[in-house]
């Protein structure tokens, strides 16, 4: 599957599989960091990224897309300029039963099939020491949490990256209307529009009266649908990828199912949909306070239009260092930038931290700034 890039490009150990549960199977790929070609290289100082989805959909998928460690467009299949993997392991596992390839009987208890696959599969690659970091989108701060506190410190879980996530639906929802506004996608009717629907939603997540449950589902995914306005689709092909994944199959995960591997569960996704209304910021308080580091990342269109109601949630956060938080500079990090003739340097975000918890946001790149803080801090 990848032995045309293998002798040209690639520098690092790729594995897939599945790995036996009580009632079934989680379908996994790992790509070890740039350079490392076995698990003997792993030092103290390594991180393994676990990428996990909980929104019913797929977290392999994203090796093939976002900041994974391979791109595949027009079916063809090459290596990702900017992969997290250039300076951390990358897991990728699908989860809960019925994700994927993933499958079994039951969709109760994942929390204690993820730690049990963690627990095995580290044992079996004898990596203990290596400093694991649960990285997400969208509904992960109370999976995450939850996962932490049911480790009982039997794994070396040094935090949680959390990458545009759902984590206070009262403080975020209310910013996309006048986000929108300021990049200029929509005009003053459809702002006031988005505005009235975003402040129902508010009224009823403040006093927990969910007397339309449905209606209010309905009313937080259009607002949040407004935000594809903005989404260009300049990177891969769902399509594409989901066909490559199910050629596949056997050859990746030694599984040959009469299902084909979807991208999306529509039945766990819809349920997932009930974490909208859930806010985490309780659960990320917990891991502060139990020294756990939270890294909260935030794309931003430019400089002066921020990024909707993520560091509004941040300043809720009771966490007794929040206020010297607060009070720090914010670290510009500048590149060269190469399509300018004077070769000028640009702003592509900042780094914002206080003892454990670290805001990033990038205007361009998010790789620059990552690199920066993991390989500097």
């Amino acid at each position: 599957m990848y032995q045309h890039l293998v002798q040209k490009k690639i520098s690092f150990l790729c594995e897939s599989g599945r790995l036996i549960l009580d009632n079934g199977y989680y379908t996994y790929q790992i790509f070890l960091k740039e350079n490392y070609t076995n698990y003997n290289g792993f030092q103290e100082f390594d991180q393994l990224w676990v990428i996990l989805n909980n929104n019913g959909c797929s977290s392999i998928f994203q090796a093939y897309d976002k900041y994974g460690p391979f791109t595949f467009k027009n079916g063809v299949l090459d290596l990702h300029p900017y992969s997290y993997n250039k300076f951390v392991s990358l897991l990728y596992i699908d989860q809960p039963y019925g994700v994927g390839l993933s499958e079994g009987k039951g969709d109760q208890g994942n929390v204690n099939n993820i730690l049990k696959f963690l627990k095995e599969f580290i044992g079996n690659k004898g990596i203990f020491k290596t400093k694991i970091m649960l990285y997400g989108k969208e509904f992960v701060a109370s999976l995450f949490s939850k996962i932490i506190e049911n480790s009982q410190d039997e794994l070396n879980i040094e935090g949680i990256i959390l990458d545009n996530a759902w984590v206070s639906p009262i403080h975020q929802i209310g910013y996309y209307g006048s986000f929108l506004y300021q990049l200029g996608l929509i005009n003053d009717q459809k702002r006031d529009e988005i505005q009235y629907d975003t402040t129902q939603i508010q009224v009823q997540l403040l006093n927990q009266n969910f007397t339309n449950i449905t209606r209010l589902k309905e009313l937080v995914n259009q607002s949040l649908s407004e935000l594809n306005q903005i989404e260009q689709n300049t990177t891969n092909n769902q399509e594409h990828i989901v066909h490559f994944l199910n050629e596949h199959s056997f050859q990746l995960y030694g599984v040959q199912n009469k299902e084909e591997f979807k991208y999306c569960n529509e039945i766990l996704h819809d349920k997932a949909q009930e974490l909208i209304l859930n806010s985490a910021i309780n659960e990320i308080e917990s891991l502060l306070n139990k020294q756990k580091k939270v890294v909260i990342l935030a794309k931003q269109i430019s400089f002066k239009i921020t990024t909707p109601g993520i560091a509004v949630w941040i300043t809720q956060l009771r966490w007794q260092h929040i206020m010297k938080w607060r009070m720090k500079e914010k670290v510009f990090i500048k590149e060269q930038n190469l399509n300018s003739e004077n070769n000028n340097t640009k702003t592509v975000g900042y780094i914002k931290q206080f003892d454990k918890l670290h805001y990033i946001v990038a205007y361009d790149e998010q790789f620059k700034l990552l690199q920066q803080i993991i390989i500097d801090n």
